[in-house]
This record gives C-alpha cells, structure tokens and sequence, in this order.
C-alpha cells in the first residue's frame, strides 16, 4: 500500500499570518504559558514540528535559550526569517518521521497543529521521544476561534475534509497515555477578537484552511453561500466587527520511563 504523504503548507503562506496570527500582545500570553507547560527557564533547548512562519518560536524564544524549527515548507520558513530580528530560532527543513537531531538533544517539544497533517504521526511520536531528554516535556497545544454552531454546520457540508493524520486532540492524547506518556498538566488562555461576518466567508471561499483543500469547487461554492446566508441571518451587516472568544490550550506531558 502506497504510504500517504504529510500535509506541507507552501500554498498558506501569503496569508497564514492573517488567519492565524493574535491580537496584539496575546502572543506574549500564549508564549508564557507553553514556557510553564515546557518548564523553560530561559536556557533550554526547544524543538518546534511544524514550526511555519513562526507565530509560536518567535515569542517563546524569549523563554529558551534556543529553538530549534523544522517544516516541510520552505516558503513557511522563509516567511519566518523575514520577520526574525535577534531571537534565536535555528531553522531546519525536514520531515518529522526522520528528525534530523541526536538523541535526547532537547529538554521540551512542541506541536502545534500539525498532527492532523501527517498521516504516519505515531511514528513522528516515536521520533519525538528519541530526540527529547529523559526529563524533558512534550507540549501538545491548540487553539482557534469560537465561531459557534453555525461553523461546525458548515464544516459538515464541505465532504472531503478528513483530516490525514489525528482526527482530535483527544485521539492524540489517549494514544500518548496508552504508551506511557503522562500528563502532567492542561492550561488554557482565553482571549477576546473581533472579525468580521464577511472575512469568514472569504477564508472559506479563497480555502485559507486546509480542511477545505481537497473539497471541490462546487464544494466551496455551496459552503460559502450558505456561510452568507448563516451569516446574514444572525447578524445582518457581513461587515459590522463581531467579537469572538479566541482560545489557546497546552498540555504538557512526561516521556515514557
């Protein structure tokens, strides 16, 4: 059987930031938590799967004494160096099956949505353990917007979306726990955002997430009409600023003894 290739995300990048990124500040608040979740004491090495333009290496580098970022997208990590001035992110492009790092090289790791990307992930688990120090961390964080019940509807219309790896953080986690991870702690950060009815409609029709990438074209034509129709229903102006609960979460867990 042909094995499935993980996810790359070179198509994102002229817009990621835009769909991805924080409010001003948030991103010290979210940098700060995966420090403590990481146990970072300002002097540790930090490796990052999936590390893209940087929104999470760049803050949390103030935390550690190094990160160390791997993507299979070079335009991502492109995007990255542009915006890098003096933290110290070492960037390396590569798969996370093979880590090209010795063993035991790094006192936490850290994935951020990217599980659901790589099909083989429990081999990428096993990878993860290899590279990290017998007393190191595993981070396991997430995050999104609240959109609320009309954006579960409407992922329900566009088919083809089936993630290629992880289908939930809790399939992740469970995994981890039947292999002799633990769980050590779970912090969660909320924060307040303001979009408008209008721009969710556009990351749907321009297929800004990658949920959206193998649906077709009819797929995302009916999704996003009745995106506007869901929409216009409940508040009327598509361009009136509404605000949303922004969530951010990480679980920091033990390596097997």
């Amino acid at each position: 059987m042909q094995q499935r290739q993980s996810i790359p995300f070179d198509r994102a990048v002229e817009y990621y930031d835009q769909t991805r990124g924080f409010p001003p500040g948030v991103e010290r608040d979210v940098a700060a938590m995966i420090a403590r979740a990481g146990n970072l004491d300002g002097s540790g090495r930090v490796l990052e799967v999936g590390v893209g333009t940087g929104r999470i290496a760049l803050p949390l580098s103030q935390h550690a004494g190094a990160v160390f970022g791997l993507d299979l997208s070079r335009p991502m990590m492109e995007r990255l160096r542009r915006k890098q001035q003096h933290e110290p992110v070492y960037l390396t492009q590569g798969d996370a099956l093979h880590l090209p790092f010795p063993a035991a090289m790094f006192d936490a790791a850290m994935v951020v949505h990217v599980f659901h990307l790589i099909p083989e992930w429990r081999a990428a688990v096993d990878e993860l353990r290899r590279v990290l120090r017998p007393d190191g961390r595993l981070v396991s964080a997430w995050g999104g917007m609240r959109y609320g019940d009309q954006w579960d509807e409407l992922r329900k219309r566009v088919k083809a979306v089936e993630n290629v790896g992880i289908k939930s953080r809790e399939e992740f986690e469970a995994y981890l726990l039947s292999r002799g991870w633990r769980m050590l702690e779970v912090s969660e950060h909320t924060y307040p955002h303001t979009v408008t009815p209008r721009h969710l409609v556009r990351q749907i029709a321009e297929r800004m997430h990658s949920w959206t990438w193998r649906a077709t074209g009819e797929e995302i034509s009916a999704a996003a009409a009745a995106l506007t129709d869901m929409l216009r229903e409940r508040y009327g102006d598509l361009d009136r600023g509404i605000e949303v609960t922004g969530t951010y979460g990480a679980a920091a867990l033990a390596p097997p003894e």
